[in-house]
């Protein structure tokens, strides 16, 4: 196991590591990393925590529908380098794609068949995959997920290899980061759980000692945090609304996200679905056979085939159940490097099981062929990538649209209106945050009666309305005006400012 660390084994790992930070460091040169609402309310809490007011929100409410670990990880690099993490974040995705990619190659060499063409075929495609690098141009949880992940796979690996109480310590710690980090980290806790049941060579006692240890450290972070959200707010999570989105919906959109990763088309609905069952199939049934056959059943192939079926299992799962924006390759791309080897991993013994010639050459056209589209694909969405960020900022907050707003510049100079004792709501509060500084209030989601009979009975209030922004499913404008006598303050391009009064 010690070998696959070594450093001289892995100076491609090293190339291909810097490799990616170059790419995150170019895709974020304009404007800086993507700001999304999530990325605000990592930003305003991680700002509080360094402040010593805490896990709050940008806008001084508990925070609850995110874990408090990303927040947490922001803080302390704050505190390390002395610098607002917007500056910072830049240089902090770049890294850590950089570990990530290292960290990958590690995985690669411990396969059980190893050939460097196939890793250097692996680390490239990490590299400038498309799916990763949108994911890392972004101040997202995502980024210390995928490396936490590749932690726990490494770790996990050593202790099956090397079943002591230090080992196992360690899976746990970093399984319990996981989660704390993302609340899917739930499929982390749950790879480790499979094999800690399904190993053989450990006596009984010692095998229940030490899944009593992993459940206990893994899940005591995330109980702490869910612990807290619940006295605070009465919820674990925040409120979450039902599915409207069935199952074979949700396959279609997972198997939109692989034909992306892949060069194939995605106009045909059974097709995609095709595709995404195909895959799930496939790599979960790998992963049975080593059990039963109990044969590489502890190798990198076969825990990153477990983690594989099990995140897609639960994301698809869950989205199902609970209501959740359209899946997308953010959704997925924490499963990417999982997917990319479980998928790929058989490659190599192709190489050592091939006899004859002209299967050898047949093997080696069809694989080369595949390899070249596939890079290429990846090739051609990045540089896709790169023109529409250098010539516009990246989606969200960072475009160059958003540094030009009328209403946030109105904000800016006539922030004396709204510091009054009249609350301010807004249907994107979190732009509002992010260019102005000022807190406002969201508008309350209009499947949630009492916020919304709340927000009424108030007998007056600003409003500030941006027109191409904000959660759909917030109370709009023209119910507003049922209730409500409003007049417009300041109409301007992206936006207008109501004053709202009880009539």
């Amino acid at each position: 196991m010690g070998a696959v660390f070594s450093p001289k084994k892995n100076i491609d790992s090293l190339v291909a590591a810097i490799l990616g930070f170059s790419l995150v460091l170019l895709l974020t040169y304009h404007g800086g990393v993507g700001i999304s609402p999530d990325s605000i309310m990592y930003t305003g809490t991680a700002r509080n925590i360094v402040a010593g007011k805490g896990l709050l929100n940008f806008d001084n409410t508990p925070l609850i529908i995110f874990p408090a670990g990303y927040p947490t990880f922001l803080s302390c690099i704050m505190w390390f380098t002395g610098k607002d993490i917007i500056a910072i974040a830049p240089i902090t995705n770049a890294v850590l794609f950089a570990v990530t990619i290292y960290l990958s190659g590690i995985i690669i060499e411990g396969f059980v068949i190893i050939a460097k063409v196939y890793k250097w075929f692996i680390l490239l495609a990490i590299a400038i995959s498309p799916s990763l690098l949108d994911i890392f141009s972004m101040l997202w949880s995502e980024t210390l997920f995928i490396v936490l992940l590749l932690l726990f796979i490494l770790s996990l690996k050593k202790y099956l290899a090397n079943k002591t109480f230090t080992n196992i310590l360690l899976v746990s710690s970093i399984t319990a980061l996981a989660c704390i980090t993302r609340y899917i980290g739930v499929s982390i806790a749950a790879t480790g759980g499979i094999f800690l049941l399904l190993q053989k060579d450990i006596a009984v006692i010692k095998k229940i000692k030490h899944i009593v240890v992993f459940c206990v450290v893994g899940s005591l972070l995330v109980a702490i945090n869910l612990i807290r959200n619940n006295n605070l707010s009465g919820t674990l999570t925040g409120v979450r609304q039902k599915g409207v989105t069935p199952l074979s919906e949700n396959i279609q959109h997972f198997g939109e996200v692989l034909c992306n990763w892949l060069p194939l088309p995605k106009e045909h609905t059974v097709l995609l679905i095709i595709i995404a069952l195909i895959f799930f199939v496939c790599i979960a049934i790998s992963f049975i056979y080593r059990w039963l056959s109990y044969k590489n059943f502890t190798s990198f192939e076969n825990i990153t085939a477990c983690f594989f079926t099990v995140y897609v299992f639960l994301i698809v799962g869950s989205a199902t159940i609970s209501r959740y924006e359209t899946l997308n390759n953010r959704f997925f791309a924490p499963a990417f490097i999982c997917w990319l080897l479980s998928s790929s991993c058989f490659i190599p013994s192709i190489f050592k099981t091939v006899v004859s010639k002209w299967k050898m050459y047949a093997a080696y056209s069809i694989i080369i062929i595949a390899g070249i589209a596939f890079q290429l694909n990846s090739y051609l969405q990045t540089k896709d990538l790169y023109i529409e960020y250098h010539d516009e900022g990246i989606g969200g907050y960072s475009e160059d649209l958003w540094q030009t707003s009328a209403t946030m510049q109105f904000i800016k100079n006539n922030k004396q209106l709204f510091q009054t004792s009249v609350p301010t709501y807004s249907n994107a509060c979190e732009p509002v945050y992010y260019f102005t500084g000022l807190i406002v209030h969201s508008l309350p989601e209009q499947m949630h009666i009492k916020p919304v009979t709340d927000f009424y009975k108030e007998k007056q209030q600003y409003l500030i309305w941006l027109k191409d922004s904000g959660n759909p499913d917030l109370l709009n404008i023209n119910e507003i005006r049922h209730h409500k006598d409003v007049s417009i303050i300041k109409e301007l391009n992206d936006g207008v400012i109501y004053l709202c009064k009880n009539k």
